[in-house]
């Protein structure tokens, strides 16, 4: 039923096909929903993905409120930059993402996933009411095809963790095929992941290694997520697989073949009108349904094809770049059962997961939160976070206007042009902002961090320190692709304090040029100002200036980039020994007067 001012889970089978916007989505649910900003297009790289699966004390828990809370000390995620994915998890039958997840992924160029689990016995009654029919099947396709439009995400993560009666892997198969492509038919960036938990008979058995046993579901999704109780010699075994796998999809009957024999039954499908017969051996065996890419008609195969063990791979030689990194291996920080242990040991596992360029899926980052508490958060989190630095891959904004007040979505005060409107505590995830790489390490013992003890728009700021005695560059984004034939009108905020007295403003100018050492990055270079030099600054750049009652200085200037390439990096040059605030940052293209 429809709540207004709260998201649920669905927890029923019949919940999922009663589903509809019309009494499931709320005014002030579809209100946020209208403002979720569209996603960047995709940029390629051939890095391995990072995921985060939030897991966060069930789920639903402030975060379900539309309108936010009170609670400012909630559980938040900052560390957009670092990571591709968000799964939204919850141990309810289909966990859709509270918009406001998906609004603050979504400013941060993140995809943002939801989560089918089944579990226990109460799975095993879900599994055997799914697919019991093609017909259901296409039912609960639908109605998630219809949630995921309507809600605005990228996909699903689906966990099957309970056995699956043996005749219905068919199906199971089916389901995964109709689904991902009703996902590619919204979008071609939509994912479909596999979690790591049943075998190809439908027994409930992690692998924690994609092979014969869960190749199956492998196949027919974008990507499989690994149990986490995985060893080094499995991600190996993993990556030799999966690099190896498209030759199993092309030679897999020849293989099964070999394997069991000659004897073997065929089973037809006909498309294109009855033209052409696409066959396909079925050789002994448990047998399932497979569904025909082009005519969807169902033929029966056998698991067997699918059972085939990394040595018989090895026959084939030909290495299928990338195919490894649909491989997310389980990095489960809780530590249960894991390698390293998990927690501040989480960057152990990290290392060797990159080590066989494998992507990652970080389990329950929350711990931080969970374990060490809220008062703590903000520190225990940039550590956390800054240890994994060096296996993380960051990404910057890839369209422009570039647009940000640097709000990590919760405060105790709420700011407007620099001056604090009202004193209340707030938590609200929809008004997070485009946030930086917050994970990097600065030199000269700086730092870059969020600031809630002053903003000039909502509720924190971005804060840099440099207490060395150089001048320090920090990079706020980098792979970014911002391209523009003309110039760029930079617009700043900010506040420039003595890093041994924060209470003493430091008057400074700004300019805005190209490092020196890489032609296609934006710099803001802040500069001490001295009486000397004014007549210099005033005629070097025509830089208008506003000076709020709070020492924010809110200043306008314009930059020529190469029109032969992208912008790929923005960054902040401060001068020694100052702090600098930054509470607004808007890089777009300058308006022409016709």
């Amino acid at each position: 039923m429809k709540c207004e001012d709260e998201i649920h889970p669905l927890t029923t089978l019949v919940e999922l096909l009663e589903w509809n916007e019309d009494t499931h989505v709320s005014s002030m649910c579809q209100a946020i929903l209208d403002d979720i900003p569209s996603l960047p297009p995709l940029s390629p790289s051939d890095q391995p993905k990072t995921l985060v699966c939030h897991d966060m004390k069930g789920g639903y828990n402030e975060d379900r409120l539309l309108s936010g809370c009170s609670d400012h000390t909630a559980y938040r995620f900052v560390h957009w930059s670092a990571i591709d994915s968000f799964v939204y998890f919850s141990h309810h039958f289909i966990t859709i993402p509270p918009p406001g997840w998906t609004a603050a992924a979504h400013a941060n160029g993140v995809d943002m996933l939801g989560t089918l689990i089944t579990e226990n016995d109460e799975g095993v009654t879900l599994c055997s009411e799914i697919f019991s029919s093609l017909e259901t099947v296409e039912k609960v396709v639908m109605q998630l095809t219809n949630i995921t439009r309507i809600h605005k995400f990228q996909g699903w993560l689906i966990n099957i963790e309970n056995k699956v009666a043996p005749v219905a892997i068919g199906l199971v198969i089916v389901f995964l095929q109709k689904l991902r492509k009703a996902m590619k038919g919204l979008d071609q960036r939509n994912l479909l992941i596999w979690y790591d938990s049943i075998t190809h008979d439908g027994s409930l058995h992690w692998q924690d290694q994609l092979n014969g046993y869960n190749s199956c579901f492998y196949e027919v999704c974008d990507a499989i997520f690994l149990n986490y109780s995985w060893k080094v010699e499995y991600l190996k075994a993993s990556k030799s697989y999966a690099t190896l796998f498209p030759n199993l999809q092309h030679f897999g009957v020849a293989i099964s073949r070999e394997a069991q024999g000659k004897n073997s039954t065929q089973a037809n499908c006909s498309c294109d009108g009855g033209s052409t017969d696409h066959k396909t051996d079925a050789s002994g065996g448990e047998e399932y349904m497979k569904e025909c890419i082009k005519c969807n008609a169902l033929t029966k195969l056998s698991t067997e094809n699918w059972h085939v063990k990394s040595y018989e791979l090895s026959k084939f030689n030909k290495i299928f770049s990338g195919e490894e990194k649909k491989i997310y291996v389980g990095v489960d920080v809780f530590g249960r059962n894991f390698y390293g242990g998990g927690g501040f040991n989480t960057k152990e596992a990290m290392e060797v997961i990159r080590e066989q360029g494998l992507s990652a899926a970080i389990f329950a980052p929350g711990w931080c939160y969970e374990t060490l508490g809220c008062e703590g958060f903000t520190e225990n989190n940039c550590t956390f976070w800054g240890l994994l630095d060096e296996f993380l891959y960051q990404h910057g904004p890839r369209t422009l206007p570039l647009y940000t007040t640097f709000s990590e979505g919760s405060g105790d005060v709420i700011y407007c042009d620099g001056v604090a409107m009202e004193k209340k505590n707030w938590f609200n995830l929809a008004r997070q902002s485009l946030l930086p790489n917050l994970t990097q390490k600065c030199g000269g013992g700086g730092s870059i961090t969020l600031c809630q003890s002053d903003a000039y728009i909502g509720g924190s700021c971005l804060l840099l320190t440099n207490p060395s005695l150089e001048p320090l560059t920090v990079w706020l984004w980098s792979s970014c692709h911002l391209h523009s034939n003309t110039p760029l009108k930079v617009v700043v905020a900010h506040k420039v304090t003595c890093a041994l007295d924060q209470k003493l403003d430091v008057p400074c100018q700004i300019s805005i040029e190209s490092d020196s050492e890489a032609d296609n990055s934006l710099l803001i270079k802040f500069r001490i100002w001295r009486k000397e030099e004014e007549e210099n600054w005033t005629k070097e750049d025509d830089i208008k200036v506003r000076t709020s009652s709070n020492y924010w200085r809110l200043r306008t200037t314009n930059f020529i980039p190469n029109k032969e390439s992208a912008i790929t990096r923005i960054g902040v040059k401060i001068p020694a020994a100052v702090h600098v605030k930054i509470g607004l940052l808007c890089i777009d293209k300058e308006e022409t007067e016709h």
